[in-house]
């Protein structure tokens, strides 16, 4: 009997991300709050966009799919 046809396999699921902003006037004060209060994963990312300003924190980052941005769009400050 014939061997059926090699199918390769299903591409996986497409990424998706949400996005919370870091800062005095965003959703979290601090990066860490913002990392603990959102669950991030290979296919659902969390993006975390930080405002210009000082951060003194220790960040520990456990999950995967977890991306750093610049809020200022300008990318002016830092």
């Amino acid at each position: 009997a014939p061997c059926p046809p090699h199918r390769p396999p299903p591409p996986p699921p497409a990424a998706t991300s949400h996005t919370v902003t870091v800062g005095p006037n965003g959703q979290y004060r601090t990066i860490q709050a913002a990392l603990d209060a959102n669950d991030s994963s290979e296919t659902d990312r969390l993006v975390l966009k930080i405002t210009p300003g000082d951060y003194r924190e220790k960040i520990t980052v456990t999950k995967p799919g977890v991306t750093f941005a610049n809020a200022d769009v300008t990318a002016k400050r830092a």
